[in-house]
């Protein structure tokens, strides 16, 4: 038993470094084109995250390993000399699974929870794990007119955990998470609309 550890370390670090040069293309995965609105009653949010799948992600997710992007919204008063207020906080969940025997991709959103999306290719799963449209977050009441406020985006990749033995076996898919950064824009709100200041 004691001769074979070397053998397995040696292809754990084999694995390692075969992988290593796609880590650093999750890295590049970054928010993009964030813009505000709002309807009658609400600020809404629309963006999307650029290069967040490598190819090692989408063989990942055709393996049958289910993936979550999860996405956070933070809104913040801004004040001159002190602590910025946090206006809201929130979070939500995309998640994907292949379905290895009918060839489909199940999609699930934390938005819209009843909703379960079924696709057939990846492009159409890249652009709907990706891509955030009108997402409602918070009443207008919450803001008062021509103060300024920040609000921020970032998304989270993360494979599922695996049952053992998968989770030996497949252990180097958890080197493939990463977090974008926060993208902002700054906003104020004047007579019931969203007005961009940068």
């Amino acid at each position: 038993m004691i001769k074979e550890r070397p053998a397995l370390n040696f292809l754990i670090i084999f694995f390692f470094l075969l992988i290593t040069p796609h880590l650093a293309m999750s890295a590049n995965a970054k928010v993009s084109d964030l813009s505000l609105s709002n309807d009658s009653k609400s600020l809404v949010l629309s963006f999307n995250i650029k290069d967040a799948f490598t190819r090692d992600i989408e063989e990942a997710i055709l393996s049958g390993i289910p993936t979550t992007f999860t996405f956070f919204v933070e809104i913040y008063k801004i004040k001159r000399f002190r602590r910025d207020d946090k206006i809201i906080g929130l979070s939500f969940r995309h998640t994907v699974k292949y379905d290895n025997l009918k060839e489909e991709f199940v999609l699930n959103f934390d938005e819209d929870p009843a909703k379960k999306v079924i696709l057939k290719d990846m492009a159409s799963v890249k652009n709907a794990m990706t891509k955030i449209n009108d997402l409602v977050t918070t009443s207008l009441l919450s803001f008062k007119e021509n103060e300024i406020y920040n609000v921020k985006v970032k998304a989270k990749l993360k494979t599922i955990k695996l049952p053992f033995p998968l989770k030996y076996v497949l252990f180097f898919v958890s080197f493939w998470d990463f977090k974008t950064k926060w993208s902002s824009k700054t906003f104020s709100v004047k007579n019931g609309k969203v007005i961009v200041v940068k």
